[in-house]
Order: structure tokens, then C-alpha cells, then sequence
């Protein structure tokens, strides 16, 4: 049985009794402020998971945005070097399967390393946690639509 009375209304000396827990006012408060101090004590774990949780989800955030920015860069660029490709190959019709496929890997190797250093830039600023510049700034030079 479980009995409250502000103020006490009971003889204290009731304590003594067997199978009886008697508990003050007093004694909840001691242990709401041990519960309290319990709890402060975790504040900084507690913290530490949240900062963690916010950068891993800002860092995933700015991946997905700079990857939907790469592969719009690849595309733009890879239509182009195939339209480019399809002249050249209109324009010499002679050239061998050899010779096209080797023409073909030299366009590719040109578009990688035309592609690679902006790339690697939008990749290094996106761990760094801050690529917005970066990609507004590809996103207007290359007219690129927004793809959120």
C-alpha cells in the first residue's frame, strides 16, 4: 500500500513497523537530485551522439548533392564527346573498327582528365563539409539544373 499526505499525517515511529518503507518528502527530493545529477553526468555523451549524428548526416547530405552534380557533369560532357565522336566518325568513314575504338578511348581518357580535377575539388570541399560554393558555382558555369 502505497500512501502520500502533505503535510505528514502519520507517526513517524510507524517506520519500525515490519514490511513497512517509510519515505519523506525529503527522501524524493534526495533522489530526484541524484537522478538529476545522473543525468547531467550524461549531457556530454548525449551531445557528443547528436554532434556526431549531425555531421554524418551533413556529410551525406553534401555527398548526394555533389554525386547528383558529378553525374550531371559526366552526362553533359558524355553527350558531348559522342556527338563530337559521331562527326569525326561521318567525316572519315574509312577508319576501322581498330582505329575508331582507339580514337573512342582517347576521347575518354581526354574527357577523365578534363573532368578529374574540378571533380576531386567538389569531392575534397564536400568532406570538408562545405561544397555550396562549389557546386553553385558549377551549377551556373556548366548550367547544370537543380536536381533537390
Amino acid at each position: 500500500v502505497l500512501v502520500l499526505a502533505v503535510p505528514r499525517d502519520f507517526d513517524p515511529a510507524i517506520a519500525r513497523c515490519r514490511g513497512v518503507y517509510l519515505y519523506s518528502v525529503d527522501d524524493l527530493q534526495e533522489t530526484c537530485n541524484r537522478n538529476r545529477a545522473e543525468r547531467d553526468r550524461e549531457i556530454p555523451k548525449a551531445e557528443r551522439i547528436v554532434r556526431k549524428s549531425a555531421e554524418r548526416f551533413i556529410r551525406d547530405h553534401n555527398h548526394r548533392r555533389s554525386g547528383a552534380v558529378i553525374r550531371q557533369l559526366r552526362e553533359q560532357w558524355g553527350t558531348i564527346k559522342d556527338s563530337e565522336l559521331g562527326r569525326l566518325f561521318n567525316k572519315l568513314p574509312d577508319l576501322d573498327e581498330k582505329d575508331r575504338n582507339e580514337i573512342r578511348y582517347a576521347f575518354e581518357r581526354m574527357l577523365g582528365k578534363c573532368l578529374h580535377p574540378p571533380l576531386k575539388s567538389l569531392r575534397d570541399e564536400s568532406e570538408k563539409g562545405v561544397p555550396h560554393k562549389l557546386l553553385d558555382a558549377l551549377a551556373l558555369l556548366f548550367q547544370l539544373r537543380d536536381e533537390k
